[in-house]
């Protein structure tokens, strides 16, 4: 419900508590995250009920649990299929650009983008650079074709801010794909905004405006295709937490996973390396490499296995780079969804139903 309610929020659950413990993880290839918060849930059970009965009975039902969900997260660990076929050599760019810099970009519109075009060219031969969220200056037109500083000879997917002059105007959070010769080939608008900091929930009844700079409200997107070739899912920021997107870009035919981000919110704090963990998740529960560009870090490699690479500092200035394999077929998850979460509420709900019927029979 915390995922749902008031536009959800489900940043934390128990199962990203075992981001590290891969064989545990690959449960959530079943049932998302919320199969693995349901295991993390009845461990925390079993070893309460074996401290209260203080009984070997209940110590042994702990470690039978415990290796029964190990030894079935590993079996999906070691069966998930091989990359095949040319990998795609990817460079991340982390600009690294200061949060108070970022919120004046019009100002400092030359310093941001001669960093990226510099750290760009550095890239070398590969097939595709990625730059971080709303990393391009200012504003594009939605309609643009065309943008020709872009023009690096390889594809480039960047986020920036588009507009749609309407009426009514439109802003949005977007990703744009541009090819090797500048080329706009695509572009995706983030869907699930950040509640007070990129709009205001019903604006016209509560007395608050935004957290952050800006008093026009950005425009949601309505779901988007993959982007490029290999088609790559986009993840914008707070999309990346809502398994359910994910699911959606490799239901449509993403090869690939991109998250772009800017972490330079959080600062030097624990909430960088837990927003970078929910995309091991993601990775395990689509069978789907990340690619993950964020401005100050973390920025990485993430494996269908869950393994990290080129994973780079927080307020890092630098270039990474990294090979992926576009993956096709899907796992029970993407075909199902989050049938776990909903059984489970549906037990809940129909439990309080039947009590509530029996205390009227009084039964």
């Amino acid at each position: 419900l915390r995922g749902i309610l008031l536009t959800g929020f489900p940043w934390g659950l128990w199962g990203y508590s075992q981001a590290r413990n891969l064989p545990l993880a690959h449960l959530a290839s079943l049932g998302g995250v919320y199969a693995v918060s349901l295991v993390v849930a009845l461990a925390g059970a079993y070893v309460a009920e074996a401290l209260v009965a203080r009984s070997r009975a209940a110590l042994l039902r702990v470690l039978a649990f415990a290796a029964a969900a190990h030894g079935a997260g590993a079996v999906l660990l070691w069966s998930r299929a091989h990359d095949s076929g040319e990998p795609l050599r990817v460079a991340i760019v982390q600009g690294n650009i200061d949060q108070d810099i970022k919120n004046r970009d019009l100002e400092f519109r030359n310093h941001i983008l001669d960093r990226y075009l510099n750290l760009t060219a550095k890239a070398g031969g590969v097939d595709l650079v990625v730059w971080p969220e709303a990393t391009f200056p200012g504003y594009l037109p939605i309609e643009i074709r065309r943008v020709p500083v872009l023009r690096f000879g390889h594809p480039l997917l960047f986020g920036v801010s588009t507009r749609e002059r309407g009426p009514p105007l439109r802003l949005r959070n977007s990703a744009v794909w541009v090819e090797a010769d500048g080329r706009v080939a695509g572009t995706y608008h983030k869907q699930h905004l950040v509640p007070f900091g990129e709009y205001v929930p019903l604006r016209f009844m509560l007395p608050v405006d935004k957290f952050v700079p800006g008093m026009v409200d950005f425009t949601p997107g309505d779901g988007g295709a993959p982007l490029g070739d290999p088609k790559t899912g986009v993840l914008i920021c707070y999309d990346g937490i809502f398994p359910e997107l994910a699911r959606g870009e490799v239901r449509l035919g993403a090869a690939l996973l991109a998250n772009l981000t800017n972490d330079g919110w959080y600062g030097v704090s624990s909430a960088a390396y837990q927003h970078r963990d929910f995309y091991v998740l993601r990775a395990i529960e689509t069978d789907r490499w990340v690619i993950r560009a964020a401005n100050t870090g973390i920025s990485a490699f993430v494996s269908p296995w869950g393994r990290l690479s080129g994973d780079t500092a927080l307020n890092e200035t630098t270039l990474t780079h990294g090979q992926v394999w576009p993956r096709q077929g899907h796992t029970p998850y993407v075909l199902l969804g989050d049938w776990l979460a909903a059984a489970a509420t549906g037990a809940l709900l129909g439990s309080v139903l039947l009590l509530a019927y029996r205390r009227w029979r009084g039964v």
